[in-house]
């Protein structure tokens, strides 16, 4: 897979320089040069380390996002910060499935939990405080308590699904997850932030004028998105349900790989974040409403655990 995205990402580079656009050459260019590094990295250490080294790069992500955001901090919509939780995401999908496949080492989990926790935790958090403050001109209090209460729905999250996953005595990687993932929670909050960031700054006038009404709107989604984030619907995971042969082909799910990479580094280069935040929502929208689409495959993976749980239990 990843010699695949090498290969598309070095042709767009050839393709975007006859094109003249520099820029976007020599982005997808050393795009294509750090895959081939994580490449040769994978292939001269141990087998059960791959997990945890994707999970590391996860949580650098969101520190680089964090540094971004403090020390780097402008009032113009956020879009390396977009680009770094998004390519978090990237490398969650594929920790947990490179741990189904090699193994991983006794803090494995805790690995991942760690790197969740500061990509879509911390990292969206202060996204969330800088859009309330700076953006709506909230004041410091009310922008620090709601970061600190998204940060703590998303604590919370990760603290529930370790206990119920410690208390199941289940071993490895689930196929579903009670409540909205972090991961989808942090790509709607910053795609829905970045993308009124990004209004405000094309249409200020409009903004002041309806600044009000676009608050609520705001507030609302967001609301929404933290309740379904603590509720205990059942969503399935992405690498191991969405991505898997039983519910759509790997063709399928390598162009809409090629497409979101795509749509990332031209949002970087042209400072454009329509095409990234459409695709953004689409995912997300669909995503949240995918249990009516996994409610039968969750049933029959309920069924499966049953019938494996009593089978054990006549065999001891």
């Amino acid at each position: 897979m990843l010699i695949q995205i090498k290969e598309f990402l070095s042709l767009s580079a050839v393709y975007y320089a006859f094109q003249g656009n520099e820029k976007l050459a020599n982005n997808q260019l050393l795009s294509s040069i750090i895959i081939a590094f994580f490449n040769f990295t994978f292939c001269s250490i141990p087998k059960f380390w791959y997990a945890n080294i994707i999970s590391l790069l996860n949580m650098l992500c969101g520190i680089i996002a964090i540094y971004k955001q403090i020390f780097e901090f402008s009032t113009k919509p956020q879009f390396r910060v977009l680009f770094y939780v998004l390519a978090g995401q990237f490398f969650d999908v594929f920790d947990g499935r490179a741990a189904d496949r090699f193994g991983s080492t006794k803090y494995g989990e805790m690995f991942d939990d760690a790197a969740d926790f500061t990509s879509f935790g911390v990292a969206t958090g202060v996204l969330i405080y800088q859009s309330f403050h700076h953006t709506f001109y909230f004041s410091h209090s009310v922008s620090l308590i709601s970061a600190m209460f998204y940060i703590s729905c998303v604590a919370f999250r990760l603290v529930r699904f370790v206990i119920n996953k410690h208390k199941s005595g289940k071993t490895g990687g689930v196929r579903f997850f009670e409540g909205l993932p972090s991961p989808a929670t942090s790509a709607f909050v910053i795609t829905l932030t970045v993308g009124i960031q990004s209004f405000k700054m094309q249409n200020l006038s409009v903004f002041e004028h309806y600044k009000k009404i676009i608050q609520v709107i705001y507030l609302g989604l967001i609301i929404c998105i933290l309740t379904l984030t603590v509720s205990k619907i059942k969503y399935a995971h992405f690498g191991r349900v969405f991505a898997s042969k039983d519910f759509v082909s790997h063709k399928a799910m390598g162009m809409c790989g090629f497409a979101l990479i795509s749509a990332v580094s031209q949002c970087i280069v042209t400072k454009n974040p329509d095409g990234i935040v459409g695709f953004g929502i689409v995912g997300i929208v669909w995503y949240i409403f995918s249990p009516i689409l996994t409610q039968k495959l969750y049933l029959r993976a309920e069924t499966a655990d049953m019938e494996s749980s009593e089978t054990d239990d006549k065999d001891e």
